[in-house]
């Protein structure tokens, strides 16, 4: 399964491996310039779009044809505009590309393994397709990024768009949350240390294996049945507290005790390349005892009669009593992280909160709901129903942002497909008569 995911991956990043594996007899199908679109091109991308479950239609390899030849169209104009990417900038998205590939795969022996190819080839192989992915990326950007509309465009564009056409808006909440810790014990956290030290001794005498270990006992929904292996990561896409401790061991070296805000761990190298490092990990989290949960509903439930009676408002008590830090400070708010906006949809919601907010009244203050943290723990927390929207069809007064954003992106369609017809009429474009049977959005790519 995990090979199937990586050749679909691997597949939108640019590489041709259907034609290596099919043995394609390859051509030249398309020329925009000086910038060729290839047969394997084109089957390297209908079959990802296959494995994906697209249905194999002339007409799929056609949109495909013709995305090619735009993405061509932009690579010439950018030569002639003297736009550029540079050298910087493809490494670093190569980089992040291949450490993905590298966390499918495994590793990175698997990785060159799947390739017959070393780390440096496979990148030399990707370099041509990042680059020009950019490039029309940047390209598309300095056409279309000034684009806006007017609060009488956007009015205009509801107006004339068909009513069976505007968007269903799905019902959003809008909430904040004074959130708690249950307190822990020094005889809850020594407990946790007490095992994880075990385990540590366990494996250095050779009584036990860490990955055995890990199955059987960490806490770690992600890697407790890999035996804790993360697969190579860098030191950016850890928390500092276990970067800092994987980054200082030696291969089967095992850690101390480390406390991060996932719980405690100790962490075993497997091996290091470079400025990434390959680890197993065993995660513990302290057991809390009936008498903190009481404490903390207690504190929630008094605080909720501060609110209540107006000693202070919901806003500043979250300020001065919530441990969440992300919203403390935003007076307990909760920030869509996707939208950067405060409304979530039913399935953004953590079930425990939505059960909750799914009774309330807008205003309303909850009694103490027992939830859970981003990173798993058990929490104690208040909600307060800010605002909630049923499900309806999108409209000006209730979704003005939503309809602007259609219109600003209808604005952009139209202004790119007038680009296109214009640059057509400069740019040498030669179409292979395969395909000049193709119903092609952008007309113009055969009167050359």
């Amino acid at each position: 399964m995990k090979k199937l995911i990586l050749i679909a991956t691997i597949l939108s990043f640019g590489m041709s491996l259907f034609a290596q594996e099919k043995q394609i007899i390859d051509k030249v199908v398309a020329i925009v310039g000086s910038n060729m679109v290839t047969l394997s091109d084109i089957e390297a991308q209908y079959f990802q779009y296959q494995a994906q479950g697209a249905k194999a239609t002339a007409d799929l390899k056609c949109q495909i044809y013709e995305n090619m030849i735009l993405q061509k169209l932009l690579v010439a104009q950018a030569a002639i505009d003297s736009v550029e990417v540079t050298e910087k900038e493809v490494q670093a998205e190569l980089d992040s590309r291949l450490l993905n590939f590298i966390r499918q795969a495994g590793s990175e022996q698997a990785l060159e393994e799947y390739f017959n190819k070393s780390i440096e080839e496979i990148k030399e192989d990707f370099k041509d397709d990042v680059r020009e992915q950019l490039l029309t990326g940047r390209m598309q950007n300095n056409i279309l990024g000034e684009i806006s509309v007017t609060p009488a465009e956007v009015n205009s564009f509801y107006r004339e768009l068909p009513k069976d056409s505007l968007p269903l808006i799905e019902a959003e909440f809008e909430y904040a949350q004074i959130l708690l810790y249950p307190d822990l014990s020094k005889d809850e956290i020594q407990a946790v240390y007490d095992k994880l030290n075990d385990f540590k001794t366990r494996v250095e005498s050779g009584k036990s294996k860490f990955a055995t270990l890990a199955v059987l006992y960490s806490k770690d929904p992600g890697s407790a049945a890999n035996g804790g292996e993360l697969g190579f990561v860098s030191r950016g896409e850890l928390v500092p507290e276990f970067a800092a401790a994987a980054f200082n061991l030696k291969p089967n070296e095992i850690s101390k005790v480390v406390k991060t805000d996932y719980g405690y761990h100790i962490i075993q190298l497997i091996e290091r390349k470079g400025d990434q490092v390959n680890v197993r990990h065993i995660l513990l989290q302290p057991e809390i005892s009936f008498t903190s949960e009481k404490s903390a509903s207690n504190k929630l439930d008094s605080i909720a009669m501060l609110i209540s009676v107006d000693s202070l408002s919901f806003e500043e008590a979250a300020m001065r009593f919530s441990q969440d830090k992300d919203t403390r400070l935003n007076g307990g708010k909760l920030i869509n992280m996707y939208t950067g906006t405060g409304k979530f949809t039913i399935k953004e919601i953590n079930g425990e909160d939505l059960a909750y907010l799914k009774k309330m009244k807008i205003g309303e203050i909850s009694k103490p709901v027992i939830s859970a943290d981003k990173t798993g723990a058990k929490v104690y927390k208040i909600l307060k129903l800010i605002s909630m929207s049923e499900a309806h069809i999108a409209n000006l007064e209730k979704d003005y942002q939503r309809i602007q954003e259609l219109a600003t992106e209808k604005k952009k369609q139209n202004e790119l497909y007038e680009w296109v017809l214009e640059k057509q009429k400069s740019n040498y474009i030669k179409i292979d008569d395969e395909y000049k049977s193709c119903n092609f959005h952008y007309k113009g790519w055969l009167s050359k």
